[in-house]
């Protein structure tokens, strides 16, 4: 370990000993222990020797798994790290350590651990890094968690386990309301059948093409992969992700009417109109720019649109989204949102969105609106001015 990084290890450690911890606090403290190992310290050294880990990275990630293994958004905290291991390091995470992880009889924490297991698992089988390639005539390869060997990119043994698996794991929470809390079911159950649909999707087309299905066994995994999402989105009709991926199943097997229907209930968030806004309106201004002129009723309200979202949100000093961040758990979030939110007001969506309004007017032979005294412009020019300083 390199002083640097005893340094930090330290002083992290010195303040995750202290009294009256919050424990939104400790686990940001524990997150960036494991940041540091990974970030600071020796990246050339094996995780695993003889089965068990060695390196300081691997030492640290486990040590946060224990702590925070039954936490919601554990997964998504851990996943960045997983990938950077080695093939070994891979597979001691998760077949090895979080499967094994002690649940004291509580079948609510047992079932919160087994899905974390699953979702690694499914998360290694999709790193490249777990399969080594083997010198033959033919090019093939060998799955490193259970020493198959394949023709494919994808090992259709560990996808098949983890579906079964991950099946029989909701078959036991959605059937037991008196053991698993609602507010669990309610989490769980759609992120089992996502991970259920991925399994039997990446069986369908093993080698990662998205195409048609042309066999009997592409169909059957994709009806497979349907059954368990149309079921879930039954129970969830308003889950946005499982919507969209039950969107896209239904139309690679054709049946567009259904897609449609999926496809309504999602509705289109307003931030999008942060990225997609300014192209949207540059694309409808060059095929129809009498549509969005604002001398006509539907002209001036899409307009309105975009002004009243930069003028609401972009000034925000605290975006909603980062309370909301912090309520949820989700720290890598809270760490990104300020950036983004910052360099937004510095983007050049915020102006394209003045120059598209300009140039319909201009097209149509309308006098230009003053553009000086709009609020989008007097942002852009106090923000200059303060670059400038």
């Amino acid at each position: 370990m390199c002083r640097t990084t005893r340094k930090v290890q330290k002083l992290l450690l010195k303040v995750l000993n202290s009294s009256n911890l919050r424990p939104l606090y400790k686990r940001n403290l524990q997150l960036a222990r494991v940041l540091a190992a990974f970030t600071l310290g020796p990246s050339d050294s094996h995780d695993v020797v003889d089965g068990r880990p060695d390196s300081l990275r691997l030492k640290e990630l486990i040590h946060y798994i224990d702590e925070q293994a039954t936490a919601p958004s554990c997964f998504d905290d851990i996943k960045s790290f997983v990938e950077r291991l080695d093939a070994e390091g891979m597979k001691l995470v998760a077949y090895d350590h979080i499967p094994e992880l002690s649940t004291d009889g509580d079948e609510s924490k047992a079932a919160r651990i087994q899905l974390l297991s699953l979702k690694t698992k499914y998360f290694v089988s999709s790193c490249p890094l777990t399969y080594n390639n083997l010198s033959s005539e033919k090019p093939r390869l060998q799955c490193l968690a259970c020493s198959t060997e394949l023709d494919s990119a994808s090992c259709v043994s560990c996808l098949s386990t983890i579906s079964r698996a991950a099946l029989s794991l909701y078959k036991r929470i959605s059937s037991d309301s008196s053991t698993y809390k609602q507010t669990f079911r309610d989490n769980a159950l759609p992120d089992i059948a996502i991970l259920i649909a991925y399994c039997n999707i990446r069986q369908a087309f093993p080698n990662q093409i998205c195409q048609r299905p042309r066999s009997a066994q592409s169909l059957r995994h994709l009806l497979r992969a349907l059954f368990i999402l149309e079921h879930q989105l039954f129970l969830t009709p308003k889950h946005s992700v499982l919507s969209l991926i039950t969107t896209q199943v239904h139309l690679l097997l054709g049946s567009a009417y259904r897609a449609r229907e999926v496809w309504d209930v999602l509705a289109v968030k307003r931030t999008i109109v942060d990225s997609l806004g300014p192209l949207f309106y540059d694309r409808f201004s060059t095929i129809s720019p009498s549509a969005i002129s604002p001398e006509e009723k539907w002209g001036r309200h899409l307009i309105d649109t975009l002004k009243s979202h930069y003028e609401y949100s972009l000034k925000l000093k605290m975006p909603r989204r980062l309370i909301d961040a912090f309520e949820d758990g989700s720290y890598d979030s809270v760490i990104e949102i300020p950036r983004y939110i910052e360099n937004l007001r510095w983007s050049s969506a915020r102006a394209m969105g003045l120059v598209e309004e300009a140039r319909t007017e201009r097209l149509l032979g309308s006098p230009l609106g003053d553009v000086i005294s709009d609020p989008r412009f007097g942002m852009l020019r106090r923000l200059s001015w303060l670059s400038d300083c």
